[in-house]
């Protein structure tokens, strides 16, 4: 498993991308020698499906509680906006969204606090 060192690098603003992340996965499971021979296509199957489950249970209504923090579905009632060129009412239907919840330990990694290894 990766060692979250407190120095943490600079923050770079670039986005991660499905398969760089799947790489980064790869990679760093590559170093222990019990994973060694672990291909890349099984990585990124575990990596989809812990996406789909992540998903599959917000969908549900549930919330999805990681180390790191916990996404929770967030839905929207309907309501009446504003057309912003017009300024003419407009109806908004409901709708579900999700958002994350960041946890203790992330938010001590990020602010460089001790115990967020």
């Amino acid at each position: 498993m990766a060692d979250y060192a407190s120095d943490a690098l600079e923050p770079t603003g670039k986005k991660t991308s499905f398969s760089e992340l799947v790489f980064m996965v790869h990679s760093a499971i590559e170093e222990d020698e019990d994973f060694k021979t672990v291909p890349k296509a099984v990585v990124d199957r575990v990596v989809k499906e812990l996406v789909f489950q992540i998903t599959d249970e917000l969908y549900r209504g549930n919330e999805v509680a990681m180390s790191i923090g916990t996404f929770v579905r967030a839905d929207k009632e309907a309501r009446t906006s504003r057309n912003p060129r017009t300024g003419d009412p407009v109806e908004a239907p409901a709708r579900a969204g999700a958002r994350f919840k960041v946890g203790a330990r992330l938010k001590k990694y990020l602010n460089d606090e001790e115990g967020g290894d």
